[in-house]
């Protein structure tokens, strides 16, 4: 019997209005989404390669190496093929770092900054489809599915048939979600057959399966809504008190928790603000070049009469000293900060898990490498990278300054170190997309179980 409801069911989805209206919006979107996704990766491959070209002429143009880390140079980060699918964070923190003396390597330039029209409202992508289109769709799909019945006299009729209720449940289940995945993957199977006969945006075979797991991330986070649907259908007596409970549930699962976590994350673990920590930098050395005058007033007067020899190498040696004290100093408050920063987004990730909303951004963006996991490695990068330029920097001016003649020539920065970015591999990606994606089987294990024992106890009379 249930594979005769399955068949009904796929009959009345088919030839209804909301499986062609479904079906059209939904090819819509998506392949809009990716239309616009694809666009945006081949303008942002082709700023990268500029940059890069723009920047090796600017440090081939440095006369000396002292020079290059004074005024320093740029660090720009590769963009990721699969932001096609999934923006992330990439457009919030900025594109490059710059490597600089007494400077520390900070993400700058985000494209929010050169265009603002895109903070304001907000990126285009697969999943803002999925996470609003695709469940609302679900949930229409199936507010009325046991209430409906029950209100139309149908169910009593196939219950009075001496028909199993699990066959009745587990015959809409499967019947009513292939009505509702058919019209979503056609899109996707065609969104994804035109990004491969392009030539611009080649996928590796790492690459390919991050696509498939990030449409298996939406196939998982769909089944949730959908059974959610069936669930709360199966709880109630009516169409509109489901439909009315069903609105209620995806406001909270895609605003209320995800922007509540975000809030008691900065109440619990608060940070300072970047004008803030600008204010306390800026505190700190203007007291440090308070008391570095001090020393000097009192070196001298210590030390009259003043030789400008001794003056001038004991001034060096002051400032040197308080420049010290001022990296050490901004390092422990950058550290700090942080830290604190980590503690927030480990706070906001525990609460926040508990919406499929939250479930299917943060395990996307690890498998599409474009979340704030990703940046904070490119970071990484950055800080060792600035390490080994200044070791060469200092190694490579000793050399040159130590010959009055290689001093007066062009200097030559083919042997300078080459930054070398290594994004995530794909295991690291899995497990760290494990929990997001263990939360959504739970939910569905647990919507399924509670579907199957409320169709079994529903009064159909």
């Amino acid at each position: 019997m249930t594979r005769e409801i399955i068949i009904k069911e796929l009959r009345e989805y088919f030839y209804s209005t909301k499986f062609v209206v479904t079906f059209l919006l939904s090819s819509l979107l998506l392949l809009v989404s990716m239309y616009v996704g694809i666009g945006k990766y081949l303008e942002e491959e082709m700023e990268y390669n500029s940059a890069q070209f723009l920047e090796s002429e600017m440090i081939e143009s440095q006369p000396d190496p002292s020079s290059l880390a004074l005024y320093g140079f740029k660090v720009y980060k590769p963009p990721q093929i699969l932001s096609i699918f999934v923006d992330g964070v990439k457009d919030a923190v900025g594109r490059y770092a710059e490597i600089k003396s007494n400077n520390d390597p900070r993400m700058l330039d985000s494209t929010f900054n050169s265009k603002p029209l895109r903070s304001i409202f907000g990126n285009f992508d697969l999943i803002l489809v999925a996470k609003f289109l695709l469940s609302l769709t679900a949930i229409l799909f199936t507010y009325n599915a046991i209430s409906g019945e029950k209100e139309r006299g149908t169910l009593k009729a196939i219950v009075s048939n001496h028909i199993p209720r699990y066959s009745i449940i587990c015959g809409k289940i499967l019947g009513g979600f292939l009505s509702l995945i058919i019209p979503l993957m056609i899109p996707l199977i065609i969104g994804l057959i035109v990004l491969s006969f392009n030539s611009n945006t080649i996928l590796s075979g790492e690459e390919w399966v991050r696509s498939a797991l990030i449409i298996v991330a939406i196939l998982a986070y769909v089944t949730v809504f959908y059974l959610l649907g069936i669930f709360i259908s199966s709880l109630t007596r009516s169409s509109i008190e489901s439909l009315f409970i069903l609105i209620l549930i995806w406001i909270v699962f895609i605003f209320i928790i995800p922007q509540g976590s975000v809030i008691v994350a900065e109440k619990t673990v608060p940070t300072r603000s970047v004008f803030a920590l600008n204010s306390l930098k800026q505190g700190i050395v203007q007291e440090k070049r308070a008391l570095r005058e001090e020393l000097m007033r009192k070196w001298i007067d210590e030390n009259k009469p003043v030789y400008m020899d001794d003056l001038n190498n004991y001034a060096r040696e002051v400032g040197q000293k308080i420049s010290n004290d001022i990296n050490t100093r901004f390092i422990e408050i950058d550290r700090d900060h942080w830290m604190n920063k980590r503690k927030q987004q480990t706070v906001i990730r525990i609460i926040s898990r508990f919406s499929p909303s939250s479930a299917l951004q943060f395990s996307t963006m690890s498998f599409a490498r474009t979340g704030i996991v990703e940046q904070e490695r490119f970071q990484t990068h950055v800080s060792e990278y600035k390490k080994n330029f200044e070791a060469w920097a200092k190694e490579k001016q000793q050399y040159v300054y130590s010959d009055p003649v290689r001093k007066k020539e062009k200097q030559d920065f083919s042997d300078m170190p080459k930054f070398d970015y290594t994004p995530e591999s794909l295991g690291e990606s899995v497990v760290r997309a494990l929990p997001d994606i263990a939360t959504m089987i739970l939910m569905i294990l647990f919507l399924t179980i509670g579907s199957v024992y409320a169709v079994n106890r529903y009064d159909v009379r």
